[in-house]
C-alpha cells in the first residue's frame, strides 16, 4: 500500500521563497515516484492551505502517513511545527521539537555544545530592550572590539552585524533587538565552514560532506566545497561535527557552522532544516560528492518512513 506524503513549505519565515523552492524539489521528485502527495502551503501568517483552500491542520494531518518538512526558519524550524505533528503522531522529516527548538536558540545551541567540551565564542545575551545598554558596555568591557550583534533566534547573515565602535553597536543593537533577545558575541578572526550531515546516507550512520569554506572576497561571500582545510582540520571539523549533531540530538540531517583558527575549531550555530533547493549551498555540496538534491530527497523520505 503506497503512503500518503504532505509537503509543507512556505511559512511565516524571511526564507518564505526558498522553502517554497525547497518544497517543489520534494515534490518534483514525488511526482516521479509511486504514491500519494499533498502539496501543503502555509501563508507567512502561517495559515494552511491544500489544494489552493484554507486548511485545518489537523484535518490535513488525519490523511497523511508522513509529513516532509520543507519549511525554513521561525514556525518551521523551531519546534512548533513538530509539537503539531507529534501530537498527531505522525512521522516527519528533521529533527524533534526539543532539538528543533534548541538548534533554533542560538544561546541554548552554544550551551548543550559546550557541555560536551566543544570550544564556542564568549557571549553575552540580552533579553530586554531596557538592559541594552547595560549589557552592551558589558560586553565592550569584556569581550572587546569588534564585537558580533546577533539575533538568538534569527537565521542567517540578515541577523548578524559586526560592529567596531559605540554608535555601531547601538544602531544594531537597537535594530535587532526590536525582533527578540540578541547576544553579543566575541569577534575571532577565522575561517568559517559549514558542514551538511546526513544520517544513514551511503551505508555510513553520520555521513558528513567534506567541509564547505565560506569567505568575503571583494564584498561577496563566496562558498567552496571542499574547503581549503588540511587533513588534520578536516578531522577535528569532523570530529567536532559528531559531537555536536549528537549533543542537540539532531535527527536526518542537519548543518553545523564552525570558525576555525589555528588552535580552535569554534562551533557557532546549528540549521536543523537547511535549505536545499537547486541552487543552495547544500545542493552544491551534495554535488560535490556525485550526489544530488533528489538523491538527497528520497534517502530522507525513506529514512523517515523507517521510525
Amino acid at each position: 500500500m503506497s503512503s500518503v506524503v504532505a509537503v509543507l513549505r512556505g511559512g511565516p519565515s524571511l526564507d518564505h521563497k526558498q522553502s517554497l523552492k525547497s518544497g517543489q524539489l520534494v515534490l518534483d521528485y514525488l511526482y516521479e515516484s509511486p504514491g500519494t502527495h499533498k502539496d501543503i502551503y502555509i501563508d507567512k501568517e502561517g495559515t494552511w492551505f491544500d489544494r489552493g483552500r484554507e486548511a485545518d491542520p489537523h484535518k490535513v494531518l488525519n490523511m497523511v502517513d508522513l509529513v516532509f518538512n520543507a519549511l525554513h526558519g521561525p514556525y518551521g524550524e523551531d519546534g512548533t511545527v513538530q509539537k503539531i505533528l507529534t501530537q498527531h503522531n505522525i512521522p516527519f522529516t528533521g529533527s524533534r521539537t526539543l532539538s528543533s527548538f534548541t538548534c533554533s536558540h542560538k544561546v541554548l545551541a552554544k550551551e548543550t555544545a559546550k557541555e560536551r567540551g566543544v570550544p564556542v565564542p564568549r557571549y553575552l545575551l540580552c533579553e530586554k530592550e531596557e538592559d541594552l545598554e547595560m549589557q552592551g558596555a558589558l560586553a565592550v568591557r569584556n569581550l572587546g572590539m569588534p564585537l558580533v550583534v546577533k539575533s538568538v533566534f534569527g537565521e542567517g547573515s540578515h541577523w548578524v552585524r559586526v560592529v567596531t565602535t559605540p554608535e555601531e553597536l547601538y544602531r544594531a543593537s537597537s535594530e535587532l533587538i526590536e525582533h527578540g533577545p540578541i547576544m553579543f558575541e566575541e569577534f575571532i578572526r577565522g575561517r568559517e565552514a559549514s558542514v551538511y550531515i546526513i544520517e544513514g546516507f551511503r551505508d555510513t550512520p553520520l555521513y558528513m560532506i567534506p567541509p564547505t569554506e565560506i569567505q568575503k572576497i571583494n564584498g561577496e561571500w563566496i562558498d567552496t566545497c571542499p574547503g581549503n582545510f588540511t587533513r588534520s582540520q578536516r578531522e577535528e571539523i569532523e570530529a567536532t561535527s559528531r559531537e555536536v549533531f549528537s549533543a542537540l540530538d539532531m535527527r536526518h540531517y542537519g548543518k553545523i557552522d564552525f570558525l576555525i583558527t589555528p588552535n580552535t575549531t569554534y562551533f557557532l550555530e546549528a540549521n536543523a532544516l537547511p535549505k536545499f533547493h537547486e541552487g543552495s549551498l547544500f545542493s552544491k555540496a551534495l554535488e560535490s560528492i556525485g550526489s544530488n538534491p533528489k538523491e538527497f530527497v528520497a534517502h530522507i523520505k525513506d529514512l523517515a518512513l523507517k521510525r
